[in-house]
């Protein structure tokens, strides 16, 4: 087996509880042959960390407890809800037309919400069965996800900050000069502006992917082998870069960029509009918009708002870390660190869950397209013979 580093750091899923790697080779030569032979195939040897840090503002076990009730029943709330709600998105704004921009746009933004909340569950599922067998020690599903990148789904939750981002800007510039909007940016163009965000964005989040590893560890004073997560090869080789892309690019550089520029367009579209409706209660030739478009922009900023409100402790909390030592994994704040982190994944899922319900109260068409899918349409032969018996009658 190839030795690792000693600085290698460790934690189990279930506790969180941080454990040192020891270099495998001293520490072989520092058991009894009995040990050594006892050692599980493609496992390491581990030595427990110190105990709980008593200054942490969040106990352990409020930690262990919140994290299992986002997980068993919050986490799959969202999936049982997102996940068809998304697909509906989908489905109406393919109906309404993906040669228009904005269904384009809402359509990706579906897309990669129902991948998030998708990816999620799945990569979710060890918990679930854990809780079934008792068996709190393998994490085969995590496992494939993480020493097989697939992770990196996860990026999409960036893309989704994208896509709203572009939206939120796209409605803002339709409502300042609707000419004009219509002939800047064509839906080709958008789709290709579009799809470099995609491979831009979850390329580079391929570098956080193979930040960490599942691996087998054997602890000798239990006599329990599991499955912990560990620092790779690679982010050991290159701490800086990947540091550099999770801490800076995509835990503050995207979220506040993204933040900033939906926070800046909805404002000025909501400014707007109130500028419309006064013109058109002076003048009926000043207002630019339908009534249509007015619903249609009235929809937009709902999900604009939403997506500020979930995004908001997000961004807070990564910019906190880069200001208070210890708030990290295995650092003096590590129960508040992975609180904080669990706050932030369920405002993702709700980010990501319930636009439908914000299209379907403020969406004049969206609302019209749903119920066109699920309510029969009034048969007109048995109207008019209604009316014709109706008629002889009289």
């Amino acid at each position: 087996m190839d030795s690792i580093m000693t600085t290698a750091t460790f934690f189990t899923i279930e506790t969180d509880v941080t454990l040192t790697a020891m270099n495998y080779d001293a520490e072989l030569n520092n058991t009894s042959p009995g040990m050594a032979d006892a050692l599980p195939d493609g496992c390491l040897y581990v030595r427990h960390a110190p105990g709980q840090n008593t200054d942490d503002l969040v106990s352990a076990e409020f930690q262990r407890s919140f994290s299992k009730f986002l997980r068993a029943a919050l986490l799959t709330v969202m999936f049982v809800i997102g996940s068809p709600m998304n697909i509906m998105n989908m489905v109406v704004f393919v109906k309404h037309g993906l040669k228009e921009r904005i269904n384009l746009c809402l359509f990706c933004l579906s897309f990669s919400d129902f991948t998030v909340i998708f990816a999620h569950f799945i990569w979710g599922l060890d918990w679930a069965v854990r809780d079934i067998t008792g068996d709190y020690t393998k994490y085969p599903v995590y496992r494939v996800f993480i020493n097989n990148y697939i992770i990196a789904l996860a990026g999409f939750i960036y893309v989704s900050s994208f896509m709203s981002t572009v939206i939120a800007c796209e409605r803002w510039a339709c409502v300042v000069s609707p000419i004009k909007a219509k002939t800047i940016i064509s839906t080709k163009t958008m789709g290709v502006i579009i799809f470099c965000a995609h491979v831009i964005i979850l390329g580079a989040h391929f570098i956080i992917a193979a930040k960490w590893r599942i691996v087998c560890l054997f602890d000798p004073e239990t006599g329990l082998t599991l499955d912990a997560i560990s620092s790779s090869q690679f982010f050991r080789e290159n701490y800086d870069l990947v540091n550099a892309f999770d801490g800076i690019v995509f835990g503050v550089l995207i979220p506040g960029l993204c933040l900033t520029g939906v926070t800046v367009a909805t404002a000025g579209t909501v400014l707007k509009l109130k500028q419309l409706a006064a013109w058109r209660e002076q003048s009926s030739s000043a207002a630019t918009l339908t009534s249509r478009d007015v619903a249609l922009t009235r929809m937009l900023i709902g999900i604009s708002v939403l997506f500020i409100v979930c995004t908001t402790p997000g961004f807070v909390f990564h910019t906190a870390i880069m200001f208070v030592p210890g708030l990290s994994v295995g650092g003096k704040y590590s129960n508040t660190f992975s609180l904080l982190i669990n706050i932030q994944q369920l405002c993702t899922y709700i980010n990501s869950s319930v636009n439908f319900f914000v299209y379907l109260a403020t969406g004049t068409k969206y609302r019209e397209t749903v119920r066109a899918m699920f309510c029969r349409p009034a048969d007109p032969t048995n109207r008019s013979m209604s009316v014709e018996t109706t008629r002889t009658t009289a």
